[in-house]
């Protein structure tokens, strides 16, 4: 008889872990928070006011600043604005071609 190892899957047959195995790996089980079994506690963050206050101002400058950079990236051209100043280079240079064919047939 085979030995089973007690690794990932334990918890199903042999069999049924090794065909499943094959084709992905399954979690051996749910990852816990390692505090959870020393009964450690998670860290409190907590702000003084003049550090909380200093948060929300900071805040409010990296806000003001996404609204300047969405500002300045609105004002790029698109490529709409691009294929339209295209055709109309394009339909430029075959009206002045016409006129010089025009010139020159006289």
């Amino acid at each position: 008889m085979a030995h089973r190892s007690r690794g990932r899957g334990a918890g199903l047959s042999g069999r049924t872990t090794g065909r499943l195995r094959e084709g992905f790996r399954m979690p051996a089980r749910r990852e816990r928070w390692p505090g959870k079994k020393a009964g450690v506690r998670k860290p409190e963050y907590r702000l003084a006011l003049r550090q909380a206050d200093q948060a929300r101002e900071d805040f409010a400058i990296l806000l003001d600043e996404l609204d300047f950079l969405k500002l300045q990236l609105s004002r790029l051209p698109t490529r709409a604005w691009f294929s339209r100043m295209w055709l109309i280079g394009l339909a430029s240079v075959w009206a002045l071609l016409a006129v010089i064919v025009l010139l020159l047939v006289r």
